[in-house]
């Protein structure tokens, strides 16, 4: 007997954990590939997990009630010869149904059969297509994500139970199908194939079979670039609020619109704003990254992934006129009041802020609260000294040759920046989106934001550090230094205004050890 151990699936993209809500096998009792093993319950859905191959349930590792971390045994199963798809790493996919339908003679030891529509979930009738993961003529292994399907509750990935390829999909993005109808032509080898009497054998269909309803997307992004990819509590959220569900910057995994992306689209700054996430989705201590004027998440890319791995569950937006958040910034009150809706003092979040950014996270704090820690690097606002020459300059983008020379004051590392890589951020700041915000800021060559009072306030109530780089050619380190004795200050001798471009091991670290012990 080949006796091996189950372990927690990821039945949704963002769940963590999951409640076993029953076992469908008992111990002792043999099953096929594709029978349901057991139930749970997500923070979204109902889900039955069907088994990646044919085994018997020796013992149930845990029961009904039991909240169950992702990665968590779960059973032991007897492969009874068989292969092993569980220690494959098999186990641990997305769940969904098996691939079943009518066999069409292939070529050799293959077979061509329907592909059909899964049930992800007890009370599912029926699911919207939201893309297509493999493409047309492309093999695939046992576990690997073919398509991910929306239903009523939930959004899920769909896994092959068995490897195969791509003949011929038969509906596309958008369409909504029922359960046990056709959604592509698969090759399989024949051993593969199910067999008649073997459980999820499916009914007889043609290839030229219409499996779906066709549907008009719901909005001119989603006819566009696909369907909107949302949850249904967000579009839901949406629809009672008459809030084009389109309109929203999505924060979830791959862009998907969460519930809270709608919540602080209707608070009032006009949208949600674009972001990148790195690390843990759910569990992790959240900390939430500012870039500067001039700047995007993407600045913030080689220190969110160092975060991530180090357990922190880490959020980068871009702010308004920056990046890919579509809402414009004419002031510093405008970046205040979007930075401000991405808090929560119901959820509150480490602030990690740059420059300008940093600015905005003391304003946001001081006023709103939801902030567990603030760190600032390189921060402005808190002295007259700034170069206007870099604010102005950045702001008109006349060449990508000139923007160069604008980057290269920020940190030595641009230096190395490709042909590529320069002529992307001219052309982003080209858009002349920043106009407005850097005259606000910097008025007859000097700085017009002023949050020292705030900071030394705040310092008072929160744990506060300062990062700052001793080559800073924007804005004066030395500022940073007086404000408050409870500041913990950092400085670092060889670098510039980027303190996380040019000692990124340093400043990860500082960050990682105070983070999470605050």
């Amino acid at each position: 007997m080949t006796t091996v151990t189950l372990t927690m699936p990821r039945l949704g993209e963002t769940m963590e954990e999951g409640t076993v809500s029953g076992w469908l096998v008992a111990e002792g009792e043999e099953f096929a590939r594709g029978a349901a093993l057991i139930e749970f319950e997500t923070d979204k859905t109902a889900v039955e997990y069907p088994a990646l191959g044919a085994g018997r349930l020796v013992k149930q590792l845990v029961s009904k009630g039991d909240l169950v971390r992702l990665g968590e045994p779960i059973a032991e199963i007897d492969l009874m010869g068989g292969d092993d798809w569980v220690s494959s790493g098999d186990a641990t996919t997305d769940t969904a149904g098996p691939t079943k339908g009518s066999a069409e003679e292939g070529q050799g030891d293959t077979v061509v059969i329907d592909l059909l529509m899964p049930r992800l979930g007890e009370t599912m009738e029926e699911g919207r297509i939201m893309g297509w993961m493999v493409a047309i003529g492309e093999h695939y292994e046992r576990g690997a994500s073919i398509l991910e399907v929306e239903t009523d509750k939930t959004v899920a990935e769909f896994p092959a139970l068995v490897p195969g390829r791509i003949v011929e999909t038969l509906v596309e993005p958008g369409d909504m199908v029922k359960v046990d109808m056709p959604i592509a032509r698969i090759e399989v080898a024949r051993s593969d194939a199910p067999q008649d009497g073997e459980t999820g054998e499916a009914k007889t269909s043609a290839p030229e079979t219409q499996a779906a309803t066709r549907q008009p997307a719901a909005s001119a992004q989603a006819r566009a670039g696909g369907p909107v990819r949302a949850t249904p509590l967000a579009r839901r959220a949406a629809r009672r609020a008459g809030l084009d569900i389109a309109s929203v910057s999505g924060t979830g995994r791959r862009g998907r619109i969460e519930l809270a992306d709608v919540e602080r689209a209707l608070a009032g700054h006009g949208g949600a704003l674009a972001s990148e996430s790195w690390g843990p989705a759910s569990g992790g201590t959240p900390v939430l990254l500012v870039h500067g004027f001039g700047g995007d998440r993407l600045t913030f890319d080689q220190l969110g992934k160092a975060l991530g791995r180090a357990g922190l569950s880490v959020r980068a937006v871009d702010l308004p006129s920056h990046g890919k958040t579509d809402v414009r910034a004419r002031n510093f009150e405008d970046i205040v009041a979007a930075l401000r809706g991405e808090l929560d003092p119901r959820r509150p979040v480490h602030l990690v802020g740059h420059s300008l950014g940093a600015a905005a996270c003391v304003a946001a704090a001081a006023r709103h609260g939801g902030v567990t820690s603030l760190t600032l690097i390189a921060p402005a606002g808190l002295g007259l000294g700034i170069d206007a020459e870099f604010i102005s300059g950045m702001a008109r983008a006349e060449s990508a040759g000139a923007v160069g020379h604008w980057l290269r004051r920020l940190s030595e590392r641009a230096e190395t920046f490709s042909r590529e890589i320069v002529s992307g951020i001219h052309a982003e700041l080209a858009k002349g989106r920043l106009a407005d915000l850097a005259q606000d800021i910097c008025r007859g060559g000097q700085q017009s934001v002023n949050v020292r009072t705030d900071l030394a306030v705040l310092a008072g109530e929160i744990p506060v550090r300062s990062l700052v780089g001793m080559q800073d050619r924007i804005v004066d380190w030395r500022d940073a230094i007086d404000v408050s004795p409870a500041i913990a200050i950092h400085v670092f001798p060889r670098a510039g205004h980027m303190p996380h471009w040019d000692a990124p091991a340093e400043v990860a670290t500082i960050l990682e050890k105070e983070l999470h012990h605050v």
